[in-house]
């Protein structure tokens, strides 16, 4: 048989998991805000190629509907 744990080993344990579980929750969120700004980033210079290109009507003052027709 197993001895119980006391009450003070139940709790460190207890501490223990729930500082475990905040790092996690810190590491994933910083690496989804990296993930958010590298998106962002890639939008942003997608976008400044585009309105640099000829080839994109807001750069010839058009909009996407009238271009399309």
């Amino acid at each position: 048989m197993t001895p119980t744990p006391s009450t003070t080993e139940l709790i460190r344990e207890c501490r223990e998991t729930v500082q475990y579980s905040r790092a996690i929750r810190i590491k994933t969120a910083d690496a989804l805000n990296g993930v958010r700004e590298q998106l962002l980033w890639r939008r942003h210079y997608v976008a400044l190629l585009l309105i640099d290109s000829d080839d994109c009507p807001i750069a010839k003052g058009k909009t996407w509907e009238s271009s399309s027709s």
